[in-house]
């Protein structure tokens, strides 16, 4: 990889509490490490997170696709490779690499990621160009050369759990982490499918925000050949969430 633009490498250490019922990294704790290091990043060129919650914005991620040859098991060390991609009018553009720490020259995971500039007060949309104009980016450079796509609605949708916002899934903002969104949909999939089934590639549309006391339902669809559908929607204005898109693989 060409060093254009500077690139944020962090190592990871994969822990228990990181894991899932297959001795896998969990979906949720790579998010985690996804953000840690974007946010690394970001600082050390300039977008830093403390200096834009000054002026009352912050960026969130909206959309992310990940492409998954291998998990991360227990005690393996990791090596994520980050970086801006590029901008336009509604997103900025982030690509991720990660690497087993003791082969740099084969991702097993690669990702690509849009992340929306809002205004903490009002949660709207803002303009990218408050803060991409000081960002250096290449195109020209990615893990995943399309961005991430819009993922469908769900046709014919049945609905799978329900819960409700506790104190324990939301963030300083009074938000739920967008972690969370997606452990609540892990858990309508059963043992039996975990058992035969791992996920190979991944869509997420974050599209709003559920907050402290909230009460949510959780929605499947199949579209047959190992691709689901799910969805999270707040019951009391049956607002849309959450997508998701899984395609699923043999394990």
């Amino acid at each position: 990889m060409e060093d254009i633009i500077p690139k944020g490498r962090d190592k990871y250490r994969i822990q228990s509490d990181n894991l899932d019922g297959y001795s896998n990294l969990k979906i949720s704790s790579l998010l985690q490490i996804f953000q840690e290091s974007a946010e690394r990043q970001a600082t050390s060129i300039g977008l830093d997170q403390k200096e834009l919650r000054s002026q009352d914005l912050c960026y969130i991620l909206s959309r992310i696709n990940i492409v998954i040859d291998e998990m991360p098991i227990l005690d393996s060390e990791v090596t994520l490779v980050t970086w801006p991609k590029s901008s336009d009018d509604q997103f900025l553009y982030r690509d991720f690499l990660l690497f087993n720490s003791s082969n740099l020259d084969k991702p097993i995971i690669r990702a690509t990621s849009a992340w929306s500039l809002i205004n903490i007060e009002s949660r709207r949309a803002q303009k990218i160009e408050l803060v991409a104009g000081s960002i250096p980016v290449s195109d020209e450079i990615f893990a995943i050369k399309e961005h991430p796509a819009k993922v469908d609605a769900l046709p014919c949708a049945w609905n799978h759990s329900s819960g409700l916002v506790n104190s324990s899934d939301v963030d300083v903002d009074g938000n739920v982490k967008n972690t969370r969104y997606f452990e609540w949909i892990s858990d309508v999939y059963s043992q039996e499918h975990y058992s035969e089934m791992i996920i190979g590639t991944l869509d997420i549309n974050f599209l709003a925000e559920a907050v402290l006391g909230d009460v949510y339902k959780i929605n499947m669809a199949s579209k047959g050949k190992g691709i689901y559908l799910n969805n999270v929607v707040r019951e009391s204005d049956q607002k849309e969430l959450v997508r998701t898109r899984t395609q699923w693989i043999k394990r």
